[in-house]
């Protein structure tokens, strides 16, 4: 994921140029040196070919992100502006600003097949290197439609993304010749290929990663990460901890390590690095968890070599010479490489223009207050249910079904020793809300300081006294607003955002498509505590249709698992998933403090499956996610980088830039 910044620009490209040009007079020099037969020739030329490949994919990356910063300096996120840029975001075509841009550096194909895009592109541009006769580089590519930009008061936000696969071909010097009608024709040699998907997207900062924190990562024993992890510093142990009757204990051994497939962003603090820690966390025998002692910078780690010499994030050890497959055949299974580090800028990720979550939810209300100052139903001294009635459940009334709906709590809170407030307020189940098209629903008391909200969602038979199948699990498809807490119970089938001013809590429950079409993208934004609870336990971790699809953030402190301590002077998150499984498909954050990862392996070998995997959903920039927060900087996001060779006879157009009609 890269963020694209104001202050790039024309010297940063130039730069850029000249350390090209050192690069390829460097390996012009190895070549007259090392040139002893025609098989070393041809090896030098494709080192050329796949480095000219390299620049032109860094090239297309750079030119996009300065035209998309410099839209983004004139205004193009601000509200009711004419900005071309802001038109495209807003109502994206296949001629538009953005596909403009783009075209100023690229020949557009049309896309033929979706399933393999980069078949689709035979056309491309021509870009010497500013000294031509060291060769150059062509760019084609296919786009996809468009995610459209939402921040409207009359319709759930949504973030826009842009999907495109770009192809690159290096052409080294006297690999191919220019024609007089302005097409550079290949000679017949074979050609180094890079292709790339891009998303060009606003999708906010937390949300491009499987885990986010502007603080510190703890890997406790062995989890399965998939996807990039970004954090100021990362501490890594074999040991994991968890509670039991009262009392903090601690278990590992030297497999049981967390692997990740995938990057680690460190934010560029004196301190930041990762870090072995693998004496901690103790056994207590007290109910005081133990407070694990400052780093030593000394012993930090800023490289993947290091990584590697120590063996961390290695759980199976040194990579076998037959191995040739290194990366995970399961999201639970580990992989054999350490991931790469990367320091960058130390920069906010925010959601809401600095709101808190309960800011954000108190906005939203009091607009769609303006519209429609009185509720659509309200809750006093009987719980709402928007299934049929049972379990003293009052039933939504059907004709007051709408698009956007609003249902207000008038419960007491239970600090009031006169009264005796109902345990619950709504309860969501089934399908009703989804057919009736129901896209954004809140639910709030009529006056926070006095009434209080809890809301129950799932299945209806998991609400029993003896939970059962029976019912559908909770469908829905949009944005629900929640000023109080949120109960997930069994199985629902959601697409969209669920805001909770609250504490979240999951049981048991997945997030699997049933109605829903597409990938299941939902994310829950909460101010409390995200605690997922009675995961699994006992059930092997291969378990089909487990998985969670969900993006966890919260502004307070996340997912709590098995044991819980709520006596932290720091605030952060902490996931125990030593006897139960979680397998996360989505990515969890926070706006601050730490996330820690408690869990452990099992089997032997090639197995050592991990009962916590976190695995990075890449639908958050394919498929609407209704209600998340639309964002106002630009990102692109690079996968499937991929080097082939392209047969010297392989039909191919390349048309100088500035040559013959586009």
């Amino acid at each position: 994921m890269k963020k694209v910044k104001e202050e790039q620009g024309g010297a940063l490209l130039t730069v850029f140029f000249i350390l090209i040009c050192f690069a390829i007079l460097g390996l012009s020099i190895m070549s007259v040196t090392l040139q002893s037969s025609k098989v070393r020739t041809f090896t030098d030329n494709e080192i050329k070919g796949k480095m000219l490949a390299e620049i032109g994919l860094l090239y297309f990356r750079e030119t996009l992100e300065k035209e998309l910063a410099q839209a983004q300096k004139e205004g193009a996120f601000e509200k009711n502006t004419s900005h071309p840029v802001r038109q495209a975001l807003e109502n994206p075509r296949d001629d538009d600003k953005i596909i403009e841009i783009i075209n100023k550096i690229a020949k557009k194909n049309d896309l033929l097949d979706s399933n393999k895009p980069e078949e689709s592109i035979k056309k491309y541009v021509y870009i010497p290197l500013p000294q031509q006769e060291e060769g150059g580089f062509a760019i084609g590519y296919t786009a996809y439609a468009a995610i459209p930009y939402k921040d409207k008061f009359a319709e759930p936000s949504q973030p826009y993304s842009r999907k495109i696969t770009v192809s690159i071909i290096g052409i080294p010097p006297g690999s191919a010749v220019m024609q007089k009608d302005g097409t550079v024709q290949p000679n017949g040699q074979k050609l180094e290929n890079i292709t790339a998907t891009f998303y060009i997207n606003t999708v906010p900062g937390p949300f491009h990663y499987a885990i986010s924190t502007p603080g510190e990562v703890r890997f406790f024993g062995g989890s399965n990460i998939i996807g990039n992890v970004r954090a100021n510093k990362v501490l890594t142990s074999q040991q994991y901890r968890y509670k039991k009757e009262n009392n903090w204990y601690s278990g590992g051994d030297e497999t049981n390590k967390t692997y990740i497939e995938g990057k680690v962003f460190l934010t560029d603090q004196d301190d930041a690095g990762v870090y072995d820690v693998t004496n901690y966390p103790k056994e207590t025998d007290s109910p005081e968890k133990e407070n694990i002692p400052p780093v030593d910078k000394a012993e930090r780690k800023t490289t993947k070599n290091e990584l590697k010499a120590k063996q961390i994030f290695m759980p199976q050890g040194d990579i076998p010479s037959h191995i040739v497959d290194l990366q995970a055949k399961q999201p639970f299974l580990p992989g054999w490489e350490p991931p790469v580090i990367e320091i960058v800028e130390d920069e906010s990720l925010s959601l809401f223009h600095n709101e808190t979550v309960g800011e954000y939810i108190n906005r939203k209300l009091a607009e769609r207050k303006e519209g429609a100052p009185e509720p659509d139903e309200v809750v006093d001294e009987t719980s709402l249910s928007s299934e049929e009635e049972g379990d003293g459940l009052r039933k939504i009334d059907e004709k007051k079904l709408k698009e956007r709906m609003f249902i207000e709590s008038r419960q007491p809170k239970p600090n009031d020793p006169e009264i005796e407030a109902p345990s619950l307020t709504v309860r969501l189940t089934g399908k009703t809300l989804y057919d009736y098209n129901v896209s954004e629903l809140f639910i709030v008391p009529q006056n926070p300081s006095e009434h209080k909200v809890t809301v129950e969602m799932g299945k209806k038979g998991q609400f029993s006294d003896e939970p059962t199948k029976e019912g559908e699990p909770f469908t829905y498809k949009g944005t629900i607003y929640i000023q109080g807490d949120l109960d997930i119970v069994n199985d629902i089938d959601m697409t969209g955002t669920i805001y909770v001013d609250g504490n979240v809590t999951i049981r048991e429950a997945t997030n699997q498509k049933k109605t829903n079409q597409g990938t299941q993208n939902l994310a829950i934004i909460a101010s409390g505590k995200v605690i997922l609870t009675n995961r699994y336990e006992g059930k092997p971790i291969a378990t089909p249709d487990i998985d969670l699809s969900a993006f966890l953030y919260s502004d307070f402190s996340l997912p709590e698992t098995d044991a819980t301590d709520s006596n932290k002077a720091e605030k952060g998150m902490e996931i125990y998933s030593v006897e139960s499984v979680n397998r996360i498909k989505g990515g969890i954050g926070t706006s601050g403090g730490y996330i820690e990862l408690n869990t452990k392996r099992e089997g032997e070998a090639e197995e050592l499956a991990s009962h916590l995997s976190i695995q990075f959903n890449r639908g958050i920039f394919e498929q609407e996610t209704p209600g998340l927060p639309a964002g106002d900087t630009f990102f692109i996001d690079i996968y499937d980088t991929q080097y082939k060779q392209i047969a010297g006879n392989e039909h191919i157009d390349i048309m100088s830039k500035n040559g013959g009609s586009r």
